[in-house]
């Protein structure tokens, strides 16, 4: 027998069905002056089971005693535990338990708000049957013929289709089958089919979406032409088992190389005091290779090529303060990384991590306390065509951080270490142990700053490139450092409050040579520097400004160079380079940086780089200029323009150029080749709503062959959490 309560007056009344509803029935006569006596309604199952259904608001109720069912008519809102449903109509069967309604439907459940025609959902079970749905599933907009909901936080969906424009008529979308929905984590779409406005472009039996940060699913992406390669296709799938596992397949295509296989995961495991972390990469190729066939006059594939590279960084917490650090980079040659660096860098890898001429494998075991940092580090040779590698095996460091002396005013710190060298494949080793300490006391007199300290190194070495063992070297340093800074008044030429300061520094420097010859040590071991009798200098000049959100550094100029007492021994005094370092960020938008050196010996500038931004909302440009004049080469003068204009809301370019001044030699008859362009590049950027396309042409200059054109063009969807799709042209 179903019970109704409800709320009269805030106290709870209870009776029998039909006293209740009788009355009931005389407060919705009441008209606009019902809700100042009923509140709420709520209807619970029999003898307590299941969870209480609310009628939270209708406006006219019916309840038919014969048929044993609540009829609600205008903004019905019903609800149970974390189901609500809004409708224009609904009926409660109290009997089966079930909510009918129809007409702008609206099922909220499990974060998502379902819209519909009409609903059938079963309160015991609580599943049901949505009828023409639609619904957002960040950044997804999706609809169907039938939504069934047939467990928690799962639903199937017959006929959908699902897609990130919000336009009426979409200009692409996916559609499919039939549907598995779980939202807030993933879907599964059954023979699906992509549209681009009414055309069919390509076939899924399965696709796979992550409604999560991370991607699932199949990518094809990106396609095209290489003039070595052929056409290629570089394909990968996404798996995602939770967000400590998760990493791609990859099956790629080259027509003049063969197939590519590959995998990674990004991994992480433990609590926070044991947690372990990192990335492992591999990848397989069999290339087939071509060979010249005198007889027939023609190319013929020769023997397959096996290519591949293994990556590994692994980080693991061992302690609070102790961390091991893995790295293993091994690779079947030396050109991989040169031969696959564009396809390489679709997979994560950084343009450094490729440009690496030396992989090796090394690991760090570091503890770190307050007083000191210890640390274990291996390195060992690990690919045979790399050349000669100085390995470690292992070096032992402990780094004593500055601290007070006792109550007294000094200072010390430290450092010790012991390491076995072994150059590989040589097979050169020696044994290395140094020890250096330092006493400072630093000091002021008025508004100037000091610094003297007095300290010592020495090194050990097992035996030198002689074979003689057991050999030493010591030397001390002495150094006195002085500083001060000098404050302007604050002046307040426009809106922020702005100040000068002028900060100079000078340290001098003093050891006496080596006792011993440092030429007859190992090239690969440490050794004492050569002796220093040198003043340091350095002047630096700020412009702060205050503003409300608080204090920066407008402009920044910075002076530096050395002094040389005796010209490392020549009998003569000699200057340093000086070196000149400016900043200035007047605001946000502007920004300029330059560096220059210069030889004050000789009256020669060395090198000088400049770089100058301004960012607007609908433009920007950049400009950038380098110059180098080493000793015994010749001068290198380019220079770089980078801008982009928003023309309007839909169209925008991007030019890039970059152009050698200095020009170049030709290597075969050494004639001088003028100034030229080392690279310049348009492109053009159409808003498709959605979708952005892309032209992009670009023209790299060649040493010793024809210049190299691409053209490509590339869309890419806004919304989507993918790569463009781009398809070179060469």
């Amino acid at each position: 027998m179903s019970i109704i309560k409800f709320y009269w007056k805030g106290k709870w009344v209870l009776g029998s069905r039909q006293f209740i509803f009788g009355l009931i029935l005389g407060l919705l006569l009441l008209g606009p002056f019902r809700n100042l006596f009923l509140t709420g309604i709520e209807t619970c199952l029999a003898e307590g089971e299941g969870a209480p259904v609310e009628i939270l608001h209708a406006d006219q109720l019916e309840f038919r005693q014969e048929e044993q069912v609540i009829i609600g008519q205008g903004n019905v809102d019903i609800k149970q535990k974390d189901m609500r449903v809004k409708a224009d109509w609904a009926k409660f069967d109290l009997e089966e338990e079930k909510v009918f309604a129809e007409g702008n439907v609206i099922l909220y459940e499990g974060g998502v708000e379902f819209h519909g025609e009409s609903l059938v959902y079963n309160l015991k079970t609580e599943k049901g049957i949505l009828t023409k749905p639609y619904f957002f599933l960040d950044p997804w907009f999706c609809e169907g013929e039938k939504m069934v909901k047939v467990a928690e936080g799962e639903y199937h969906l017959k006929r959908g289709s699902f897609t990130t424009c919000d336009l009426c008529k979409p200009h692409y979308r996916f559609t499919a089958r039939r549907m598995k929905i779980y939202p807030g984590k993933r879907w599964w779409a059954y023979h699906t089919i992509f549209w681009l406005g009414n055309i069919p472009l390509f076939y899924l039996p399965i696709y796979r979406r992550s409604l999560r940060d991370v991607p699932y699913g199949f990518v094809m992406w990106p396609i095209g032409h290489d003039s070595k390669k052929g056409w290629f296709a570089l394909t990968h799938y996404n798996w995602y088992v939770n967000p400590r596992l998760r990493g791609r397949i990859y099956l790629d295509y080259f027509e003049k190389l063969g197939y590519g296989k590959g995998l990674d995961t990004h991994y992480r495991f433990g609590g926070p005091d044991r947690e372990g972390a990192g990335f492992f990469y591999s990848y397989f190729i069999d290339e087939s290779s071509l060979v010249w066939d005198e007889t027939r006059g023609r190319w013929e594939h020769g023997p397959d090529i096996e290519r591949w590279k293994l990556h590994l960084r692994h980080r693991q917490k061992l302690s609070e303060d102790t961390t091991a650090l893995l790295r293993i980079d091994r690779f079947s040659d030396a050109d991989f990384n040169i031969d696959y660096e564009d396809r390489e860098r679709w997979k994560r890898f950084t343009r450094e991590e490729l440009e690496d001429q030396s992989p090796e494998g090394s690991l760090s075991i570091t503890k770190s306390r307050p007083d000191y940092t210890l640390q274990a580090y291996f390195r060992k040779r690990i690919n045979d065509f790399v050349g000669v590698i100085t390995e470690k095996l292992p070096e032992i460091s402990l780094d004593l951080n500055r601290q007070r002396l006792g109550r007294s005013p000094f200072y010390w710190d430290g450092d010790a270490g012991l390491v076995y060298f072994h150059e590989a494949p040589q097979g050169d080793e020696a044994v290395q142990a140094d020890v250096h300490l330092e006493i400072s006391r630093p000091s002021r007199i008025g508004w100037l700053r000091l610094e003297p300290a007095v300290g010592g190194r020495g090194f050990w070495y097992s035996k030198d490139r002689y074979g003689r063992r057991n050999r030493w070297m010591g030397n001390y340093e002495l150094s006195l450092g002085m500083n001060t800074t000098m404050y302007s008044p604050i002046f307040q030429p426009r809106k922020i409050q702005m100040r000068h300061l002028i900060q100079p520094r000078l340290t001098y420097y003093y050891s006496p040579e080596p006792t011993k010859n440092r030429e007859d040590l190992f090239p690969f071991v440490d050794r004492l520097s050569p002796g220093k009798d040198y003043i340091d200098i350095e002047l630096i000049n700020r412009l702060v400004g205050r503003e409300a959100d608080g204090v920066r550094d407008l402009a920044i100029f910075t002076l530096s160079t050395q002094f040389y007492r005796n010209n490392l021994g020549r009998g003569r005094h000699a200057w340093g380079d000086l070196v000149g370092d400016l900043e200035i960020r007047p605001t946000e938008k502007l920004s300029f940086d330059g560096e220059a050196t210069y030889d004050v010996n000789t009256g020669r500038l060395k090198k000088f780089s400049t770089s100058f931004s301004w960012k607007e909302k609908k433009w920007d440009i950049y400009l950038g200029m380098n110059y180098y004049d080493p000793v015994d080469a010749r001068a290198n003068f380019d220079t770089e323009v980078t801008t982009a204009w928003q023309i309007n809301p839909k169209w925008k370019i991007e030019l890039y150029s970059r152009y050698d001044w200095s020009g170049d030699h030709d290597r075969t008859t050494n004639w001088r080749i003028g100034g030229h362009h080392e690279e310049w590049r348009i492109a053009l950027t159409r808003d498709l709503h959605c979708w952005e396309g892309k032209v992009f042409v670009q023209r790299e200059w060649r040493r010793e062959e024809e210049d190299e054109l691409t053209i490509s063009l590339a869309f890419r969807l806004k919304a989507a959490p993918w790569r463009p799709l781009e398809i070179p042209i060469r």
